[in-house]
């Protein structure tokens, strides 16, 4: 799989809607096609913005693609402590991901994720009981967060199903 940068040629004269010509020049782009290996050696050669703006995305979109093909790239910080001659560590291009590894690995971070969640509203529902001032108040708390546990549960479940069955197919 590769990254398709898909640039074209523009010139001319734009005008904004009152026909007042705004800029007259000519911007030239080329349309390559990036492999895997390519990417990985350019990100660890310029900051993730600079080459975004060339590629016409965004440094987000860049992550995006580059977490998409297994492409580790430079973390926040990394050209500040190069640029301060401070050492820095280039991760090497691990091997591709088929399709099924990359599947039950964002499986995996879904649970995750649907744990830590659960862990969250858990910590939420004892600083309320530890604030509750008398044993009705308490029943009451605790018959709301079984009621909205059993819910969630439901529903994390049969995420987790969906997402298991299409890491199956």
């Amino acid at each position: 799989m590769a990254l398709s940068v898909a640039l074209s040629t523009i010139e001319g004269r734009f005008y904004n809607e009152r026909g007042t010509k705004i800029v007259e020049e000519a911007i030239t782009l080329r349309a390559r096609r990036i492999t895997r290996e390519e990417l990985h050696q350019i990100v660890w050669q310029k900051p993730m913005t600079r080459l975004a703006e060339e590629f016409g995305i965004s440094g987000n979109g860049l992550a995006k693609v580059c977490d998409r093909l297994n492409v580790p790239y430079p973390p926040r910080g990394y050209w500040a402590k190069k640029e301060a001659g401070k050492p820095v560590v280039a991760f090497k291009l691990p091997p591709r991901l088929n399709r099924a590894m990359a599947g039950w690995f964002e499986f995996a971070r879904k649970t995750l994720d649907a744990a830590e969640a659960n862990v969250t509203t858990f910590c939420d529902h004892a600083s309320q009981l530890a604030q509750a001032e008398s044993p009705v108040e308490c029943i009451r708390l605790q018959t709301e967060f079984v009621k909205s546990s059993m819910a969630s549960m439901q529903k994390q479940l049969m995420d987790m199903m969906r997402a298991g069955k299409e890491v199956a197919d």
